[in-house]
């Protein structure tokens, strides 16, 4: 209970707090999900897992990073090698959709034995999206009596109240998912992803990825891993050399980073969306004369008609749009995905096509022809304006 006599914080103090505390944690959630990896790495026999782990936050990425990792660990318990998990290791592990549960679905899950293991583990994804997730975890009995372990990923940062009770109930752990949030925060984030592709980066590349790439964690983590098909490190694993890194600065990779900032491409798709293409091509005439790169520049391009066709496709296959569904099959963001919800079907297949083509003409000709870099975007825009 808070003093009436509580020193007041002020607006800037309070904002400032609330930073350190993001960041913090975010840096928690980090060391405590390691040192979680670390003590189940040496767990052995399936029967000392925890019978039921729930892993929740607000990012569907970092849920998916996160439930990935706990895979892989499980795996490693049959995995006698130490190379990669391929899906040779596929029997140890049953994955489905919540949507996808009957009634009593759930129960079958836990309790049934697998022909290929002792204990299986069960992953449920998505279970914010059934209501009565609280109630199928009800229906279990106690975890004692189980065959199988289970993960539920739940795409919300807080649990029901029934969801909590039954969690308690089953002897259940709560992995709480936080995302990087400040500038800090990503600047490890780069740090980490690039250490898992084997790449030593200078404070200064990690800044310049930062900047190129926005906020936006799959962007961060795909470039990176292009940047490790570019500069691959020193040695293979299969000559004994596999724990090289890859030193980059700068005048690496300031010529090859494939991306624009988060702002520029969403500015972009928003022009093109409302057909505002006048100002699109000013707008990329105006990235050309502050030298970015005209490749990239047509890269952002090509994505938008792919993104656009992609929806297309979701929409002409399924009827009914569920947005965060498609985001997540599709793998764009979900508020892209509703902005091209309302402008593609108004767009004829054609001119998402012919666009598409036209970048890929552009691709070549720039690396062979001497293409102005000018001429070829015009004529790339020229094909939004033919429909």
């Amino acid at each position: 209970m808070t003093s009436k006599t509580a020193k007041r914080t002020s607006p800037a103090q309070s904002g400032n707090a609330g930073q350190a505390r993001y960041q913090a944690g975010y840096q928690v959630f980090r060391q405590h999900f390691a040192a979680k990896l670390r003590e189940l790495s040496g767990v052995h026999d399936g029967d000392s897992w925890p019978p039921l782990m729930v892993v929740s936050g607000d990012s569907e990425f970092f849920i998916g990073k996160a439930v990935h990792a706990l895979r892989d660990v499980w795996k490693r318990r049959t995995h006698k090698a130490d190379g990669p998990l391929d899906d040779s290791c596929a029997a140890v592990i049953n994955s489905m959709e919540a949507t996808e549960l009957a009634k009593d679905g759930l129960l079958d899950l836990v309790l049934s034995q697998s022909l290929f293991e002792d204990t299986q583990l069960v992953i449920v994804r998505r279970a914010d999206k059934r209501s009565d997730f609280g109630k199928l975890l009800g229906m279990l009995p106690q975890s004692r009596d189980w065959s199988n372990r289970l993960v539920v990923a739940f795409e919300k940062p807080a649990l029901t109240a029934e969801f909590q009770r039954q969690l308690t109930r089953l002897d259940g752990q709560w992995i709480q998912v936080a995302q990087p949030l400040t500038q800090a925060d990503f600047i490890q984030f780069i740090q980490t992803a690039a250490q898992r592709a084997r790449l030593q980066l200078t404070v200064e590349a990690q800044q310049l990825i930062l900047n190129c790439c926005g906020r936006d964690a799959i962007v961060i983590e795909n470039e990176i891993n292009r940047l490790a098909m570019l500069f691959p490190p020193p040695g293979d694993a299969r000559d004994g050399q596999g724990g090289k890194m890859t030193d980059l600065g700068t005048a690496e990779i300031s010529g090859v980073l494939g991306v624009l900032r988060e702002d520029e491409v969403f500015r972009l798709d928003e022009l093109l969306v409302n057909r505002r293409h006048a100002e699109a091509e000013i707008l990329l005439h105006a990235l050309l004369e502050r030298g970015e790169s005209v490749l990239a520049v047509t890269g952002v391009l090509a994505r938008h008609c792919r993104n656009a066709l992609a929806v297309q496709d979701e929409i002409a296959r399924r009827g009914a749009v569920d947005m965060p569904g498609m985001a997540a099959r599709l793998r764009i963001p979900q508020a892209v995905v509703r902005t091209f919800v309302r402008y593609v079907p108004s767009v004829p297949r054609a001119t998402f096509e012919q666009a598409l083509a036209a970048c890929a003409r552009a691709d070549v000709e720039l690396k062979t022809s001497g293409l102005p870099d000018g001429l070829a975007l015009s004529r790339i825009v020229e094909c939004f304006q033919t429909h």
